[in-house]
C-alpha cells in the first residue's frame, strides 16, 4: 500500500511488524509450557507441588516480560507506520497524526515497567483509538484508491 512512497521505508515498517509477531509468539510459548507442566498425566504431579508452582510463575512472568517488549517493537512499528501514511498523499494526514499517537502510545505503556515504574501509564492505551480508525478507513476507503 505504501511502497509507492517508499519501498524501503515500507519494507522496514513490514518488517517491524513481523519482529513484533515473531517476538509476541516466543512469549505465548511460555505459556504453552505451563500447560505441559501442568498435565494430570505428568508422573510425580502430587510430589513436585512447590517446585512446580514457582516454574509456573516463572513462566508467566517470563510471559509478561516477552510479551511486553514485543510492544515495544509494535509501537515503532506504529509510528513508523503513521510516518507513512503522513506523508502518503492518497491517505489523510489525520491518520498518520493518529497511528503516531498509537504508536508513542504503546512504546511508552510498554517501557513504563523499566524507566518509571511509579507512574500509571495504563490511560496511554487508549490510544489504540489510532489503529482502529485506520483500519476502518483502509475498509472502507483505502480499498478503493488506485496508487498505481
Amino acid at each position: 500500500f505504501f511502497r509507492p512512497l517508499s519501498w524501503s521505508y515500507s519494507l522496514l515498517t513490514a518488517w517491524l511488524r513481523i519482529v513484533y509477531t515473531v517476538l509476541a509468539i516466543i512469549g505465548l510459548f511460555n505459556l504453552s509450557k505451563i500447560l505441559v507442566l501442568l498435565d494430570p498425566k505428568s508422573p510425580g504431579l502430587e510430589s513436585k507441588s512447590d517446585s512446580l508452582a514457582e516454574t509456573a510463575v516463572f513462566y508467566i512472568s517470563s510471559f509478561q516480560e516477552e510479551w511486553g517488549i514485543s510492544f515495544v517493537f509494535f509501537g515503532i512499528y506504529l509510528i513508523a507506520l503513521g510516518l507513512l501514511a503522513y506523508f502518503a498523499s492518497y491517505v489523510p494526514k489525520i491518520m498518520g497524526v493518529l497511528l503516531i499517537i498509537a504508536g508513542l502510545g504503546y512504546f511508552i505503556n510498554s517501557l513504563q515497567p523499566y524507566f518509571f515504574p511509579t507512574v500509571d501509564t495504563s490511560l496511554l492505551m487508549i490510544t489504540f483509538f489510532g489503529e482502529l480508525v485506520f483500519m476502518v478507513w483502509l475498509l472502507v476507503k483505502g480499498r478503493q484508491i488506485n496508487i498505481e
